[in-house]
């Protein structure tokens, strides 16, 4: 069991890096199961839509609980575009859960 203190220390890091990012006129909430053949074609294009806009933006896909590639996928796009975060659920809760965690994590 991770040590409270350190738990607290991590998200009091997290909270302060977020807070140094100027927060986005526009966020996007994907939730996402079992999606592996539609993730990278989705974040894609999402993406491109958004370059056209004259607003700054952000992506929070949710995975909710995949049992494919899903998650790998979406961890890869993080890397690739800062404007894209990940949250990952631990088992499926449906997609009203989903789309509750996306919207309660948008900046």
């Amino acid at each position: 069991m991770p040590d409270p203190g350190s738990v607290a220390s991590t998200t009091e890091a997290i909270t302060a890096a977020l807070s140094e990012v100027p927060m986005p006129d526009l966020s996007v909430v994907v939730p996402l199961y079992d999606e592996e053949e539609n993730v990278d074609p989705t974040v894609r294009e999402l993406l491109e839509v958004l370059d056209g806009l004259e607003l700054s933006s952000e992506v929070v896909l949710v995975d909710d609980g995949s049992r494919d590639q899903t998650a790998a996928l979406a961890r890869r796009w993080c890397q690739l575009d800062p404007r894209v975060r990940l949250i990952e659920f631990r088992r499926n809760f449906g997609q009203t859960a989903a789309l509750s965690a996306g919207f309660d994590h948008v900046r």
